[in-house]
């Protein structure tokens, strides 16, 4: 049976995105700096004011000067910057699409989403012009597409890519004009395409998310709304999330601005400054993928610093243990670890939790209660649907849900139903308060003697070994059965062997969940920018590596 949203249905705008951000091309907005560089925000910086005025001028370039027709797709491959908000708005108010890529890809990588996606044009960061050309060589780009962005726009270094046979830099597409105004989209308009993100291609390529107006107010709207409570402080947002991913680009690019909220922008991430930041600016709102908690939890660094500022955690896009969680509050003046659950395919966030709103006290391990205007169902294997507290594919429906996936009909077809029930592929339950929980992907479970095994779940037990600093579990065929393998981090420092992981395993798991498939130390465990482990690639090793219980040591 269906189960719905035990908040109140919200009225969700009937606007295009930028009427919904900036009401008009003219309203009066805020002067005050609201995007800040983290290492120079005294220089760098823009106001609300500002960001409508500039995204104004780069829709206008792009229509009059790159000539660019509606719905054709601009790439950016960069890392955050005060700017990345203005140019993915400016494209948005041309009438084409974004579409953003990891800043660590490689050459291939690259080519394969400007290719899938048919970018025309792209938009890098100064030290990815050699990538983005390979790229371009590969998939027929004229490079003369391609432009330097970053946010050094006062005195941009234009002589670092001089010998490059590229377009420019991004401020030489920026319109003289600025009155231009958007075209406000009708009703009948608003499913029209904005932005295709990438899912993270954890279980095959990545494929491409079309994300329309509707799509991004009303999962923006829904959100709003859960946090609608007034704060007792000003709240000030620390953005390391990339503003290209969904969770960054809605955390960010829209739901910050929309509630002028000031946003510290991290140019790179790194933990350490990522604290320093957090002391310095006073930062209130932490949004957090599992990495971050887990480096809460056990980075020593730390201890050292002070996070008295701190008011609210979220977390999402990737499973987090109870007990991770708990260990990095204890680090934090009585703060709770909210956590969520989202995919690519519903924009970002699907099913949320807040303080104040239906959950007062949180229970451990729930991602909260589905959003406003939203449903949940779970399906077994059979196509049969589940009642409370029986695991079961989590399908959704609601205003948030994707177009689809772009240039893949069998794809779409085989992930949204047609009466609009997107299959998640992830494995959850509701519980008798209408709690949700994610147990695991679907795909990802090991099936072993009969037995179906989580890797989370063994991931979060092994999370909890004081030596063990990350990990990632995947399935390994073993005979006509699967076995779990664990590929583990050791803290700084530590001798902690197979053995000993073996023997604390004994003693917290169930014999089936036992690390039968052997035990890999390694330096790191690879993963996508939101934090999902790559399964995939561990996946790969494996098929390499001698079926081995006993030591290794290696680097992904």
């Amino acid at each position: 049976m269906p189960f719905d949203s035990p908040f109140p249905e919200i009225n969700i705008p009937e606007v295009d995105l930028l009427t919904w951000l900036f009401e008009s091309p003219d309203a009066p907005l805020s002067k005050e700096p609201i995007y800040l560089d983290s290492i120079n925000p005294e220089e760098k910086h823009i106001s609300l004011h500002e960001y409508r005025s500039l995204a104004r001028r780069v829709a206008s370039g792009i229509q009059t000067k790159l000539r660019l027709q509606p719905q054709d797709k601009l790439l950016v491959f960069s890392s955050n910057n005060i700017y990345f908000p203005v140019l993915l708005m400016g494209i948005v108010g041309s009438e084409c699409v974004f579409t953003g890529a990891n800043p660590t890809f490689t050459a291939r990588e690259l080519a394969y989403q400007i290719k899938d996606a048919h970018a025309k044009v792209l938009f890098v960061a100064p030290d990815a012009v050699p990538t983005a050309l390979e790229a371009a060589k590969v998939t027929g780009l004229d490079t003369r597409k391609i432009f330097v962005f970053d946010d050094n726009i006062k005195n941009p270094n234009r002589s670092a890519w001089a010998q490059y046979p590229i377009g420019g830099y991004w401020t030489d597409i920026l319109s003289e004009r600025e009155d231009f105004r958007w075209r406000q989209l009708s009703k009948n308009e608003l499913n029209t395409t904005v932005a295709i993100n990438y899912s993270s291609g954890t279980t095959g390529m990545p494929k491409g998310v079309e994300i329309t107006h509707k799509n991004f107010v009303s999962n923006a709207t829904q959100s709003i709304t859960m946090d609608e409570d007034v704060p007792d402080y000003t709240p000030v947002n620390l953005a390391a999330i990339p503003m290209y991913h969904a969770y960054g680009m809605a955390a960010f690019v829209l739901q910050s601005a929309k509630q002028g909220i000031k946003v510290y922008v991290m140019p790179k991430f790194d933990f350490v400054e990522y604290l320093k930041c957090i002391e310095k600016y006073r930062v209130t709102s932490i949004a957090a993928v599992p990495p971050i908690i887990v480096a809460f939890a056990k980075h020593p660094a730390v201890d050292k610093t002070d996070l008295s500022s701190v008011k609210s955690i979220g977390c999402g896009a990737a499973p987090l243990s109870a007990e991770t969680a708990i260990a990095a509050e204890a680090k934090f003046n009585n703060v709770r670890i909210l956590q969520g659950y989202g995919l690519s395919e519903v924009t970002c966030a699907v099913i949320v939790q807040r303080e104040n709103k239906l959950n007062v006290n949180p229970k451990r391990g729930t991602v909260g209660h589905i959003a406003p205007n939203c449903r949940a169902k779970l399906v077994d294997a059979d196509g049969k649907e589940l009642g409370r507290n029986q695991p079961g594919e989590l399908w959704v429906r609601g205003p948030n849900v994707m177009k689809g996936y772009y240039n893949k009909p069998e794809a779409t077809a085989d992930t949204i139903t047609p009466d609009g029930w997107l299959k998640t592929g992830d494995v959850a339950y509701v519980d008798d308060e209408g709690l949700w929980y994610i147990v695991d992907r679907k795909k990802e479970l090991i099936k072993t003697s009969g037995y179906q095994v989580a890797p989370a779940e063994l991931e979060a037990v092994l999370l909890e070994h004081p030596d063990v600093a990350d990990v990632g579990v995947i399935g390994i065929k073993w005979a006509d059965n699967e076995r779990p393998r664990a590929y583990i981090v050791r803290n700084a420092g530590s001798k902690v062997t197979s053995e000993d992981i073996k023997k604390y395993m004994s003693k917290v798991v169930s014999s089936y969940k036992q690390l039968t498939g052997g035990i890999v130390w390694v330096d790191e465990i690879p993963k996508n920018p939101s934090g999902k482990i790559l399964r995939k690639l561990l996946r790969e090793r494996a098929a390499k590596e001698v079926i081995d219980t006993g030591d290794h040591k290696a680097k992904l």
